[in-house]
């Protein structure tokens, strides 16, 4: 079996679109290789049979077990829980074999509906599921299957947003979220995926579908590195440091610790905080502990200042930033939009401003960059006409920066 190592660089660096301002960027690099064996996939899908689910959405569940029928490899473990008001675990987290694919949909059946949706609860009995088992460099991952509203324990954004950071901290857990359905709460799944934990998807028909959990399959295999922290060694040279994500971080000894969840192979990950620095002082340094396949891992290098940066970490750094700054303004939108519409519309034109700056420096690639494009315009019809708003959220898997900049902000 191949070593599969995890390249550190940090530097402080002018920050790009705010004159004066420096920026820590510190880049985990994995190598991209093929293992010769892998760690077996720990998997626990959540699908809600509410009433909300009837019709549609509930029809596509029944196509999502026979993808996962498809994908799934013996050796992997495997549970199944459906909820309404009530969480039911049909399948125990259990090692698959050739027959236990086989026979993957029998384990579910058909689908009562039921009444009530306990969002909560089921996540809480998820994450349960895990307890016992453990193998070396296995990744816990909850994929749930809903349309995201719940009328019973937690209901709000905060709430679920806190859930998931949680799941994450103290079990490792992360957490991907399929929204079923044009009417899905999109604010809701998506308050549940932070930075540095699952995905986030929106699927319409069997198409969407398909390609969603083939693509959350094979992140999951690809992860090489899990529960990654980052530790951040603040030394005399570094006056302030304020991280831009929201990737769940604490205080400690040396300075700051940010819990980055799984990594995934040839996918680079890319921490940014806002600092002063003196470059006559030593800036410190930045460690990156995780689990892999051969036990504990690390990676460890200086914090280095540069005047200057190469094309390629220059392009990367003003991508990650206009990014930043395009998604905050759109959580600011829908903060604002029935509220507000008028200071809304300000944090909408905002979005599409860095959406066009991004596109005229070339910084995203034509797919990623239309469907930037189609969502704001989606999101600029929904205002106009007043439908659906308090159901929809930006979708990104960008980690948030905070606080976002105001509809006034230099770029």
């Amino acid at each position: 079996m191949e070593s599969r190592v995890v390249e550190l660089k940090a530097v402080v660096a002018p920050a790009p679109y705010q004159k004066g301002a420096e920026l820590l960027m510190v880049e985990a690099r994995p190598e991209t290789l093929v293992a010769e064996e892998r760690s077996p996939m720990h998997l626990c899908v959540v699908i809600d049979r509410s009433s909300s689910m009837t019709g549609r959405p509930l029809s596509l569940v029944g196509r999502a077990v026979q993808i996962l029928s498809a994908r799934l490899q013996a050796g992997d473990y495997l549970a199944l829980i459906l909820f309404d008001e009530t969480a039911e675990e049909v399948l125990p987290m259990t090692r698959l074999d050739g027959s236990d694919l086989e026979g993957l949909e029998e384990w579910i059946g058909p689908i009562r509906v039921g009444q009530g949706t306990d969002l909560e609860g089921a996540l809480v009995l998820a994450a349960r599921s895990f307890e016992g088992q453990y193998v070396r460099g296995a990744q816990r991952r909850v994929l749930l299957i809903s349309d995201g509203f719940p009328s019973q324990g937690a209901t709000q954004i905060g709430q679920f947003r806190n859930l998931g950071h949680r799941l994450m901290e103290d079990q490792g857990v992360s957490i991907s979220t399929v929204a079923m359905g044009e009417e899905a709460n999109h604010a809701i799944l998506e308050s549940l995926v932070g930075p540095g934990s699952g995905n986030f998807y929106a699927v319409h028909d069997s198409g969407g579908l398909a390609g969603a959990l083939a693509a959350e399959l094979d992140a999951a295999r690809s992860a090489i590195a899990m529960s990654a922290e980052l530790y951040v060694e603040v030394g005399p040279g570094l006056k302030s440091l304020r991280l831009l994500q929201s990737y769940s971080n604490a205080p400690h000894a040396e300075g700051l610790v940010v819990h980055l969840g799984p990594i995934a192979a040839g996918v680079p990950r890319v921490i940014l905080g806002r600092v002063e620095s003196d470059r006559s002082q030593r800036m410190g340094s930045v460690k990156l502990f995780w689990q892999g396949l051969a036990g504990k891992e690390a990676a460890i290098a200086p914090i280095e200042w540069v005047d200057e940066m190469d094309e390629v970490a220059a392009r990367q750094l003003r991508r990650e930033m206009g990014l930043l700054h395009m998604i905050t303004a759109e959580e600011h939108y829908w903060r604002w939009q029935e509220r507000d519409p008028a200071r809304a519309r300000g944090y909408l034109a905002k979005a599409r401003e860095w959406l066009q700056t991004l596109a005229s420096e070339n910084l995203l690639p034509a797919d990623l960059l239309n469907l930037h494009r189609v969502r704001l315009s989606d999101t600029s019809d929904r205002l106009e006409i007043g439908v659906g708003m308090s159901g929809q959220f930006a979708v990104s898997r960008q980690p948030r920066a905070l606080p976002a900049p105001g509809v006034d902000s230099e770029h």
